[in-house]
């Protein structure tokens, strides 16, 4: 099993450090030494010694996993805000493109209502001229 630090032993087995300390000198739980020079309790000593203590880590591990499932929660609902955004802004596009089609047919129907100008009818020159005028 995996090496752990005697501070992190304590801080897993959720004693007090002095009597972890006098469970160490008693030898209760035994130390190793690594090639820094570095006390270690093995953590199968460490469930020897609490048996409490493999209950607790798959405890923990459930712990750890729940922020996981928490941001795969989050994740989700997000995606579902997103999504439910998303259909109303396709919605008000179709309702505009909608009402543009609407509004240009409606131009275009003005548009054949106006009637084309007269044409003025304009004097000739000479009429102008002499202030005649054609009866």
């Amino acid at each position: 099993m995996a090496q752990v630090t005697i501070s992190e032993a304590i801080r897993q087995s959720g004693i007090g450090r002095t009597r972890f300390y006098k469970l160490i000198n008693n030898g209760t739980i035994s130390t190793s030494v690594t090639s820094e020079g570095k006390k270690c309790i093995d953590t199968s000593e460490l469930v020897r010694v609490f048996p409490d203590l493999g209950k607790r880590t798959t405890e923990n591990s459930f712990a750890n996993n729940f922020p996981d499932n928490c941001e795969q929660l989050e994740t989700q609902v997000e995606n579902r805000l997103l999504r439910e955004q998303l259909r109303a802004i396709k919605e008000q596009l179709d309702k505009s493109e909608q009402r543009e089609k609407w509004l240009q047919e409606q131009n275009a129907n003005l548009l054949m209502r106006i009637e084309p100008p007269k044409p003025v009818k304009r004097e000739n020159w000479f009429t102008r001229f002499w202030n005649v005028k054609d009866e």
